[in-house]
C-alpha cells in the first residue's frame, strides 16, 4: 500500500510538472499572440483609411455591428496558430493537449468553411466605416463598397444621447457611453468613438470632432433627438462629459 502512494504521488508531481512546463513556455507565445493581433489591427485600420478615405477627411468610424465580425476575423488566425505552436511544444501535459487538438481539429476539418467565414466577416467589416469631410459624409457597406457620398443637407436628423444597456454586444449602447448618430437616407450612421485624421492639429482634443460636425449640422437646421438621462454613469473626464452634455443642448 505504501508503495502504491508513493507511486501516486510521484506520478502526481510529473503532472504538476508538465502543466507548470506548459503554463511557462505558453505564456510568451501567448503575448506574442495579442501583440501580434494588436499590430494587425492597428495594421489594417491604417490600410482602411489609406484606401477607402477621401480627400481632406476629418474623422471616421466603423459601422458598430461590423466590428465584431472585424475583430473575429483577426483573431481566428492566431488562434489557430496558438493552438498550432502550443500542440508543437514537447512535453505537454495530456490534458491540455487534448483540449488544443479537438479546436485545432475542428478547424482543419471544415478549414474551406472556416476560410470562407473569415474572408467574407473581413470584407464585410472591411467596407463597413463612414468618413466625415467639411461638407460631406461617404459611408462604405459590403453593398457599396465604393462608397455613397451624401452632403450635410442630406440629413434627415441627429440623436445624441448616452446607452443605457448595461449588457449588449456593441459598445456604444453600453450604459454610460455616448454615441451621436445621423440619418441620411433611411440609414442610421453612429459615431462613438472616431478616428480622427491625425494631420488635424485641432483634433488632439478628443471628441472635439463629432462637437464641430454637430455645430455644423445644427445650422442648417437638422432635427435633434437628444437624451442625458445616463450622463452619470459615463467614466470619461469630466471635461468630455461636458463636452457630450454641449453636444446634447445644442439645438
Amino acid at each position: 500500500m505504501q508503495l502504491k502512494e508513493v507511486e501516486k504521488r510521484k506520478h502526481q508531481k510529473y503532472r504538476v510538472k508538465k502543466k507548470n512546463y506548459l503554463k511557462l513556455h505558453m505564456i510568451p507565445v501567448l503575448i506574442a499572440t495579442i501583440i501580434a493581433v494588436l499590430a494587425v489591427f492597428v495594421g489594417l485600420t491604417t490600410l482602411q483609411q489609406r484606401l477607402l478615405a477621401p480627400k481632406q477627411w476629418l474623422f471616421c468610424e466603423m459601422d458598430p455591428i461590423m466590428a465584431l465580425p472585424f475583430i473575429f476575423s483577426i483573431v481566428l488566425p492566431f488562434m489557430w496558430l496558438f493552438m498550432w505552436i502550443a500542440l508543437k511544444i514537447r512535453r505537454i501535459s495530456e490534458t491540455s493537449k487534448v483540449d488544443f487538438q479537438i479546436g485545432y481539429s475542428f478547424v482543419m476539418k471544415y478549414k474551406k468553411w472556416t476560410a470562407l467565414v473569415w474572408v467574407i466577416c473581413l470584407y464585410c467589416s472591411f467596407t463597413s466605416v463612414n468618413f466625415v469631410t467639411e461638407n460631406t459624409i461617404i459611408h462604405y457597406s459590403p453593398i457599396c463598397p465604393f462608397g455613397i457620398t451624401y452632403s450635410y443637407e442630406d440629413v434627415d436628423k441627429v440623436k445624441a444621447e448616452f446607452g443605457s444597456k448595461r449588457f449588449t454586444a456593441l459598445e456604444h449602447q453600453k450604459l454610460g457611453n455616448f454615441s451621436y448618430s445621423i440619418y441620411v437616407d433611411n440609414k442610421k450612421l453612429v459615431f462613438a468613438v472616431p478616428n480622427i485624421n491625425q494631420e488635424i492639429k485641432r483634433y488632439k482634443d478628443s471628441y472635439l470632432e463629432l462637437e464641430d460636425f454637430d455645430t455644423s449640422l445644427m445650422r442648417l437646421g437638422v432635427i435633434k433627438e437628444s437624451d442625458d438621462t445616463y450622463q452619470d454613469a459615463c467614466d470619461l473626464d469630466k471635461q468630455y462629459v461636458e463636452r457630450f452634455l454641449r453636444i446634447i443642448n445644442h439645438k
